[in-house]
């Protein structure tokens, strides 16, 4: 590692962190450096749990969730029933430790533990209801 000195690393996508993740743990430095992410998958939440992990801290949205809003968005906007610019998804902080006491092991059991990733009700019209 070219600077010993470093503290954390803060990792602008789970890729990134995944790969910061490994590479402290091949130097096996993870009880001296830590890595705080941005995003989460299934993938994400196993590096993040696994024993000794450096990885502790992610701020995320659910992906597929946020695209859902993006797109009820779009509709409305194209039909004259969204009004403004402006469209606001509320980020999670996600920790190791939560993820350990919850005992959660996929995307699906995190959006139960963690109710502000849900986001099916966020722009949306009566109308929309009936599409499914």
């Amino acid at each position: 590692m070219a600077n010993r000195d470093v503290k954390a690393v803060i990792a602008p996508w789970d890729g990134f962190a995944r790969g910061a993740t490994r590479g402290i743990e091949e130097l096996s430095l993870q009880n001296k450096i830590k890595v705080y992410g941005i995003d989460i998958s299934t993938a994400d939440i196993s590096v993040m749990t696994k024993p000794g992990s450096p990885w502790v801290i992610t701020a995320t949205a659910d992906a597929a969730s946020v695209g859902s809003v993006v797109l009820r968005a779009a509709a409305l906007k194209a039909l004259g029933q969204l009004e403004g610019e402006f469209l606001s998804v509320a980020p999670v902080l996600v920790t190791q430790k939560a993820l350990r006491a919850k005992q959660i092991r996929n995307m699906d059991q995190l959006k139960e533990s963690f109710p502000d990733l849900r986001t099916s009700n966020l722009i949306r019209a009566p109308w929309m209801d009936n599409l499914k």
